[in-house]
């Protein structure tokens, strides 16, 4: 078990060390080329609240202990 967990922790610090690397190797383009706004198309209201509610039911089964590890 204990191997498991250090080769784990091993693969977490492998692919973190990647995506730092990745971020500052990657160009960036010039100030005047980004965009000032984010185009996001807004996520529909019902399912907004169709994933809060899901999301609310997991929290509830987690912690009640009827979802997830024994």
């Amino acid at each position: 078990m204990t191997r498991l967990i250090l080769a784990l922790l091993l693969l977490s610090v492998a692919v973190i060390t990647v995506q730092i690397v990745g971020d500052f190797v990657r160009p960036r383009p010039a100030r005047s080329e980004r965009p000032s706004r984010s185009v996001e198309i807004p996520m529909p209201e019902t399912f907004r609240t169709i994933a809060y509610v899901l999301l609310l039911l997991l929290a509830l089964g987690v912690t009640s202990g009827l979802l997830g590890g024994s």
